[in-house]
């Protein structure tokens, strides 16, 4: 789903956010920091707290969209589910109109602590969410594995 190009003009098959669990230190940023990477220019932040029109303005078109210090604090449960689905969903240009627009990102999201929803209308949310729980693991190992990928024909021909 986030490895290939995806057809941006209708929901998507597979509705998933992607959540990194883990405690300081334990590679959630370097994971980040290597999917900014690979998606080149095409990534943006997102910050499930406000979800404001003029912000996800600036995610139309990108890969993904990342929060790399997530509270857990979700303003407005159907907003996000919509766009993890790819659903239209409303945007403001500054000094344009509103428009109702499909954003086409993956959501990857970092915690410190136990990720959880909260909030009412989260009932589809839960079984969207797909969390990988990081351990406390030595940053060279995350060092040698990101220069390799790097190096490697194959991933720079892949797209998120």
């Amino acid at each position: 789903m986030c490895i290939r190009d995806r057809d941006n003009t209708r929901p998507y098959l597979m509705e998933l956010i992607f959540d990194l669990y883990g405690r300081r230190g334990s590679g959630k940023s370097t994971t980040l920091e290597i999917l900014q990477a690979v998606a080149g220019n095409s990534y943006g932040v997102i910050k499930p707290s406000t979800l404001k029109p003029t912000e996800l303005f600036s995610l139309i078109g990108k890969k993904i969209a990342y929060d790399s210090d997530s509270s857990g604090h979700i303003s407005d449960a159907g907003k996000l589910d919509k766009i993890i689905s790819n659903e239209p969903v409303l945007v403001k240009q500054l000094f344009f109109n509103e428009t109702f627009e499909r954003l086409g990102v993956v959501i990857w999201r970092a915690f410190n602590d136990n990720p959880t929803v909260s909030g009412g209308g989260v009932e589809g949310l839960g079984r969207r969410m797909l969390t990988f729980k990081f351990e406390k693991i030595d940053k060279n190992i995350l060092l040698l594995i990101s220069f390799s990928l790097f190096l490697s024909p194959t991933f720079r021909s892949l797209s998120i």
